[in-house]
């Protein structure tokens, strides 16, 4: 009798663990996905800080929130831990990752609107300053014009370099006056196609300079 105890015993618990097994790599799975959910967010948060040059304490806490739920989520892809817990473990981290979520989602975009608003000012100022360097663009093309190829019909090596020079300049001219006109999504592009447009204008004006000589 003892011993039919013993191995009755024994059967229960094997088949117990096999039990407690299968219903732990559910868990396992549902943690594997989730924390594929928060990197995936996590990536597309941080992009998004980037693009709008974000620098926000409460929205650092949150990120590192997020990390914290991913060592938990690691924490419940074991088969040893019990079943229960881990299934509490889960509806916890589901319940933060929508407050979270939420909260970050509201950060984001009051983030996002100041900086459209600064974007806005920055590039305003810029355009005042587009303006003026324009004018005298057209000033340095219409003297040039005027004292060099002025009612010329037939114009020599020399002249026709000059007039290619300027219309190339005036073609960069032109960017300048439309660039308020562009759509930029960041200030670092904005910038950038500036002080294109400016190195072009340099190299024109001192080819026309050196034609000139």
């Amino acid at each position: 009798m003892k011993k039919i105890f013993i191995i009755f015993f024994i059967f229960i618990s094997f088949f117990s663990s096999y039990v407690y097994a299968n219903n732990t790599e559910e868990n396992i799975k549902k943690a594997v996905l989730v924390e594929n959910y928060i990197t995936n967010q996590k990536e597309k948060i941080e992009e998004y800080i980037i693009k709008y040059s974000i620098y926000n304490k409460t929205i650092n806490y949150n990120i590192s929130e997020l990390d914290n739920l991913i060592k938990i989520l690691k924490s419940i892809q074991n088969k040893n831990i019990e079943k229960d817990k881990a299934e509490k473990m889960l509806i916890k981290i589901l319940k933060k990752i929508k407050s979270v979520n939420n909260e970050l989602k509201i950060l984001l975009k009051k983030e996002k609107d100041l900086y459209n608003k600064e974007f806005i000012k920055k590039l305003n100022l810029y355009s005042e300053l587009w303006k003026k360097i324009s004018d005298k663009i057209d000033n340095i093309n219409y003297k040039i014009a005027e004292s060099v190829l002025k009612n010329k019909t037939i114009l020599s090596m020399k002249e026709s370099n000059i007039k290619k020079h300027l219309i190339k300049l005036n073609n960069e001219n032109k960017k300048l006056k439309n660039f308020s006109k562009n759509k930029y999504n960041s200030e670092n592009k904005m910038k950038n196609s500036f002080v294109e447009i400016l190195k072009n204008i340099k190299n024109e004006l001192f080819l026309i300079k050196k034609s000139l000589k």
